[in-house]
């Protein structure tokens, strides 16, 4: 009888390695499924901020003015901040702090296109949803967190950590996230995209801020803040002292953007309790006065709450209302006459926005690319050419293509430009015979 073969024994080191690299394509599987979960996820969640934020952007397009009426708000109110953040007085140093203190580890999930491969790092270009002008950026990775298919040329989601930032967004660099952390450790913020940050870092911040700074100047506002220094105005027409203070919430930068309150002689009351609570919170109500020499100059409204020792501010992440549940705070009700008469320092001389030439207001994209006339409602197609909206959908509806490119469009491809829009409004505003030449 033949005997049958004995089956060959298989290399110990040779299963071990195969064992090895099956475990590796499970983990690289495992991966893409998590990868793909989460862009799922992403996705769903950035259509429904999208869809939010047509919403908004329509209520304001259609709103009769640029902004809601404002009244005396709320303690703990967040319109302070968005106050300084709109009308600074050193723009790109107080981005590059906001960065620092509230945007910076903050994890997002962005569409990138990789540049170039370089040693445990590459080169990106962010690519905006509205079709923008892409920015560089930097993404450290190591070769555990590096993202799948990172390769030159190659477009790919993205989940990764703020890190800094310089002078503007092409200095932006980020950190990829290791994709085995806890899921709660890896969690994107859906709310918070590339466009969102182009907004906050704008390269004409700070005209814009010039400009912004007529929208705020009878709104009222609340904040907590330290006193630093009383002087005793003598002479002065309308106001009998000033305080320097330092804001302590909601969370503002006084080196960057130093604050001083003007209180009214019909105020004068006042003073005595400011003095006597000099080394307390004291939360303020007050309203715009001036932008002079790089400070910010309001009027003294009256005292809202006075604040023990203990009071503790809170660094407040950006859009997030911030908890009034605060301890040991005693309310005060101090009565607020009415000002009499009119005061010196509210007739301020404000910057207006200069008659610009035609080859200017091109440059600045305030006229039509199909009529050559300025505009009031201004859109695009693609983010670098601009149109009147009643123009741009005549020649949609007439030609279908676009006016740039030739290629077939339609009216839901209109993007909306309301940065332009509040600049043109304002340049209008400033110079009303130019509306009498469109």
């Amino acid at each position: 009888m033949q005997k049958q073969p004995e089956p060959e024994k298989t290399d110990e080191g040779q299963e071990k390695l195969e064992n090895d690299n099956s475990k590796e394509k499970v983990r690289e599987l495992e991966a893409k499924i998590r990868q793909l979960e989460i862009q799922k996820d992403f996705e769903k969640k950035r259509a429904d901020y999208a869809d939010q934020q047509r919403q908004n952007l329509n209520y304001v397009l259609t709103s009769t003015t640029l902004f809601p009426e404002i009244t005396i708000l709320n303690p703990y109110s967040q319109s302070f901040e968005e106050y300084i953040h709109q009308c600074p007085v050193n723009a790109k140093k107080l981005q590059q702090r906001i960065f620092e203190v509230k945007l910076k580890g903050k994890i997002v999930q962005w569409y990138v296109e990789i540049v170039r491969e370089l040693e445990n790092k590459a080169q990106l270009h962010l690519i905006s949803y509205k079709n923008q002008i892409p920015y560089d950026a930097i993404l450290h990775y190591t070769s555990k967190t590096k993202p799948i298919d990172c390769k030159q040329g190659s477009q790919i989601w993205i989940t990764a950590r703020l890190l800094k930032i310089g002078n503007n967004m092409n200095d932006l660099e980020l950190e990829s996230i290791d994709p085995e952390l806890p899921v709660h450790q890896r969690v994107p913020d859906a709310t918070f995209t590339f466009s969102q940050m182009k907004e906050i870092f704008n390269p004409r911040a700070q005209d814009l801020a010039d400009h912004m700074y007529l929208m705020w100047q009878n709104v009222e506002y609340s904040f907590f803040s330290m006193i630093t220094n009383i002087k005793e105005l003598i002479g002065d027409d309308n106001y009998c002292a000033m305080i320097s203070v330092q804001v302590i919430q909601p969370f503002h930068d006084n080196d960057l953007e130093p604050v001083f309150i003007f209180i009214p002689k019909d105020q004068i009351e006042n003073i005595h309790i400011i003095r006597s609570k000099k080394e307390s919170p004291i939360q303020f109500t007050a309203k715009p006065l001036s932008r002079v020499n790089k400070q910010h100059w309001l009027t003294f409204v009256g005292i809202n709450q006075i604040a023990d020792k203990s009071f503790k501010p809170q660094l407040l992440p950006l859009n997030l209302t911030p908890d009034t549940d605060q301890q040991d705070q005693t309310k005060i009700n101090i009565p607020r006459p009415t000002p009499k008469g009119p005061k010196k320092w509210e007739n301020i001389s404000i910057p207006k926005f200069p008659l610009l030439t035609p080859n200017e207001e091109a440059q600045k994209h305030f006229i039509c690319e199909l009529t050559n006339h300025i505009m009031t409602d201004p859109v695009s197609l693609d983010g670098q050419h601009y149109f009147e909206r009643a123009q741009l959908v005549k020649h949609i509806e007439e030609q279908g293509i676009s006016p740039v490119t030739y290629e077939a469009v339609s009216i839901n491809d209109i993007k909306e430009e309301p940065a332009l829009k509040v600049e043109l409004q304002l340049y209008l505003a400033d110079n009303p015979q130019r509306k009498t030449q469109m």
